[in-house]
């Protein structure tokens, strides 16, 4: 069975029910997920979720897109406040056109950002007009 964000977790897996099932999600619901944009165009999959460790924050989540079967796929780095869950449709949305990604900053699965400088995380907040999580 494939867990996804929309799947309420068992009483088994040791996790009790937030008041609103969807307050509380682990990383492992979230991946896997579509990210569709206002005309539900499918942008991409999420792939992954970066935290700040330093400040306990989720920063990003990892959109793969692209490629067939895992080959020649670009990851992107998605603000984390940039996504909004949509229960109905079950993915997540991104008020974004598919052109922002042509120029957009991303990485492959080979090269993912290791120790990002603060330009690096401003580019990806620039660039997605989010507001920057640390802020």
């Amino acid at each position: 069975m494939t867990k996804n964000a929309f799947s309420a977790p068992r009483a088994s897996e040791g996790i009790a029910p937030p008041s609103s099932s969807h307050d509380l999600l682990s990383v492992s619901t979230v991946t896997e997920n579509r990210v569709l944009n206002g005309r539900a165009e499918p942008l991409g999959t999420i792939n992954d979720v970066l935290v700040d460790m330093e400040h306990g924050r989720v920063a990003y989540a990892v959109m793969a897109s692209g490629g067939f079967m895992g080959v020649a796929e670009r990851f992107f780095a998605l603000p984390w406040n940039a996504l909004k869950l949509d229960v109905e449709r079950k993915c997540f949305m991104l008020d974004a056109d598919k052109s922002i990604f042509e120029n957009a900053p991303v990485f492959d699965k080979e090269h993912w950002p290791e120790s990002p400088d603060r330009q690096w995380h401003e580019r990806i907040h620039t660039h997605y007009h989010a507001r920057p999580y640390w802020q």
